[in-house]
């Protein structure tokens, strides 16, 4: 003889009854923190605002360059560094590490007259140079500390 009854809230260990089900294709996705709790009301999310964490400001104004390559450097520990070829250049800005060269070789990028590139960039490991492609070129760099 087979009975029916209801399973105790004991025996369905927390699982409702009655309620909607999943179609078979769905995905349930719980996240957890790097200890394995899950992320709730009472552990939330971590999060980390960059907005107006940047303390300081340096610019190094208008800066020669030449055939030779020029480091870019600051005295602060940068966030970020943009770097801008002044408008009155005739030759190509190369943006690279020491090893830049006026062809090009070894860049990063290149800059034409007026343009400009944002590096989210600490260079006290490893320094930013500038050369051109011509003598007698100039470019703008400024860093958020």
């Amino acid at each position: 003889m087979t009975v029916n009854r209801q399973p105790t809230a004991d025996e369905l260990n927390g699982v409702r009854q009655d309620t909607v089900h999943w179609p078979g294709k769905a995905h349930r996705v719980t996240q957890v923190d790097s200890d394995g709790n899950i992320i709730d009301s009472s552990n939330p999310l971590p999060v980390v605002s960059t907005i107006g964490s940047h303390n300081d400001l340096e610019g190094l104004g208008k800066t020669a360059v030449g055939v030779t390559a020029v480091e870019v450097s600051f005295i602060g520990i940068t966030e970020s560094i943009t770097i801008t070829a002044d408008t009155e250049n005739t030759g190509l800005l190369y943006i690279g590490k020491a090893s830049v060269l006026t062809d090009g070789s070894n860049a990063i990028t290149f800059l034409e007259a007026g343009d400009d590139i944002t590096l989210d960039y600490e260079d006290s490991i490893n320094a930013i140079f500038v050369v051109a492609s011509v003598a007698g070129q100039n470019f703008w760099a400024g860093a958020s500390l």
